[in-house]
């Protein structure tokens, strides 16, 4: 996927902040900025272990519910700390009524997954290059549940390397979230506020809380954040599944957006595009072909559907696009999706069909007779969903942790 001129721009307007002489250190969080995972949702990974978890229990009970669950109830047991592995999984035991030794299995396995399905993120890796080139001393900091030999796992498997540092959350027992790591940091490397920049995805961790601390920071929005800003996909999908977007019946869809946001999101962008794929047709193909490639079933007697999708794959960039998605399939999830529920994947189509922003519309014109294309336009109705992401994206307002902290300081 090659990169467009306004996500070369926002890259580099974020590169020449690292180049201040003043700033000797760059500090770069991993998850979301580093690495990235094919999932609409990081939870997501736990669909993948209900088969190993209905061998060990006959409960019925579905193992991500649980596991959500003991990691609520770990953090309850210290709410301004970040609960390791183990006391999450000591959690689980007790809500699973499993065996420590089963236990200590999953455990094992969603380590094993987590460095499976881990990817580099181009964009944050090349900002860390770019930092490497300028002689900045770079180092890596992140809240996290996981140890520092898995995380170590992920970042070789990555291909990150060069790192003067690492700051966890599991080791030191401080976190972004709260702001405490920063002090630390700035007492090991010796530098004071001015001399160091932090990079990450996080408003409140990596903007929020570095700056109270007199640390400049870099805002590098997530691959999924960028995905709900751009375009009207994801609003229309949750319009179409609604609450039950996060049960085993939207897991590959969920699959296919996660990889779509890595896809087309790596790089941010300046501004709103327009279009629900950007205006890219490499956007579209991997999107709309590729939902059609994992919906094998996918059958239409519909004259018209029939015409616009023989149109796309008349488009050598779409065709680009759905190649790509192939690729990224492939590497990503194997066979592991083939026996699940793909229906749902249809949906980047139908929005498409039934929705087609006019300038992505064009982009078939040439393709179609002019009966077809005729037919097709005068089926399509205006849509706005952007409501509805905002809806299901906004978080409630609550009391920031680093408020919370500050006041049991006094």
């Amino acid at each position: 996927m090659k990169i467009t001129d306004n996500q070369k721009n926002a890259f580099e307007r974020m590169s020449v902040q690292i180049k201040q002489n003043k700033i000797k250190a760059v500090s770069f969080s991993i998850s979301d900025t580093l690495t990235a995972m094919p999932f609409l949702y990081n939870t997501d990974l736990y669909f993948l272990m209900e088969g190993e978890f209905s061998k060990i229990s006959k409960s019925g009970k579905s193992f991500s519910a649980l596991r959500v669950q003991a990691e609520k109830n770990a953090r309850k047991n210290d709410e301004f700390s970040q609960p390791d592995i183990n006391a999450i999984y000591s959690e689980f035991t007790s809500l699973s009524g499993i065996s420590s030794e089963d236990s200590e299995k999953l455990m094992n396995l969603e380590t094993d997954l987590i460095i499976k399905f881990s990817c580099p993120r181009k964009c944050g890796i090349e900002l860390m290059r770019e930092a490497e080139r300028l002689n900045k001393k770079i180092i890596l900091t992140e809240d996290t549940y996981l140890t520092e030999n898995i995380i170590e796992k992920i970042l070789k498997k990555c291909g990150i390397t060069g790192y003067k540092m690492i700051f966890l959350s599991d080791k030191t027992g401080l976190g972004k979230q709260n702001g405490d790591i920063y002090p630390h940091i700035l007492k090991r490397l010796k530098l004071n506020s001015s001399q160091i920049m932090h990079i990450g995805s996080s408003l409140q961790a990596d903007v929020e809380s570095p700056i109270n601390q007199g640390i400049m920071s870099l805002y590098l929005p997530s691959c999924r954040e960028q995905l709900f800003k751009n375009g009207r996909l994801c609003g229309y999908i949750y319009s179409k599944a609604g609450k039950k977007i996060n049960t085993e019946k939207y897991f590959t869809l969920r699959c296919l957006m996660g990889m779509y946001a890595v896809y087309a999101f790596d790089y941010p962008f300046s501004e709103i595009q327009k279009g629900d794929f950007c205006q890219n047709r490499q956007n579209m193909g991997f999107a709309v072909l590729g939902g059609i490639y994992m919906n094998k079933n996918f059958l239409t007697d519909n004259k018209c559907k029939s015409a616009v999708i023989d149109a796309m794959r008349k488009d050598s960039e779409l065709l680009c696009g759905e190649q790509d998605f192939k690729e990224m399939y492939s590497d990503c999830f194997g066979n592991t999706l083939e026996k699940l529920d793909s229906e749902c994947c249809i949906l980047p189509f139908e929005l498409f069909f039934s929705h087609a922003d006019d300038n992505e519309r064009d982009f078939l014109r040439k393709n179609l007779t002019d009966s077809d294309y005729n037919e097709w336009c005068g089926n399509i109705s205006d849509f706005d969903i952007s409501e509805n992401i905002r809806k299901n994206k906004a978080p409630k307002k609550k009391e920031s942790l680093l408020n919370k902290f500050r006041k049991r300081k006094r």
